[in-house]
């Protein structure tokens, strides 16, 4: 279970939305940091093949997550890049979650991080693309 802003939320939910939207192979759903103001999930991605680590990718996700999940399941940060796994093909969470920064760096972001925040074309009543 996942636990953001006191509610509790399960990965294979967070997660069956994530390997439908558009350029994503496989997706992780994990807590986001104590120290987050969003304090709402966060998501790493894999990408499928032809699609790049780029903003137009990041908001293609985060759109999909939008329209698809309730307000407090929306992924709040991605991180576009490769997930570790064991040798038997499950995720390392517990890799996932020491690669995390220093809590004292929540505002920022690391190399193929994407915050919703960055993103004001996707809230409610922005213009969507």
């Amino acid at each position: 279970m996942l636990k953001a802003s006191d509610y509790k939320i399960s990965p294979f939910e967070l997660e069956s939305v994530l390997h439908r939207a558009p350029g994503c192979r496989r997706g992780c759903g994990r807590p986001g940091t104590r120290s987050d103001p969003a304090r709402g999930p966060k998501a790493s991605v894999v990408l499928a093949p032809g699609y790049e680590p780029t903003r137009e990718t990041a908001s293609e996700i985060f759109g999909h997550a939008r329209d698809n999940l309730a307000p407090y399941l929306r992924v709040r940060r991605l991180v576009l890049g490769d997930l570790p796994k064991t040798t038997s093909g499950k995720i390392r969470r517990v890799e996932l979650r020491a690669r995390e920064s220093d809590p004292a760096d929540a505002d920022q972001t690391a190399e193929g991080e994407w915050r919703d925040d960055q993103f004001p074309e996707l809230k409610e009543g922005g213009a969507r693309g």
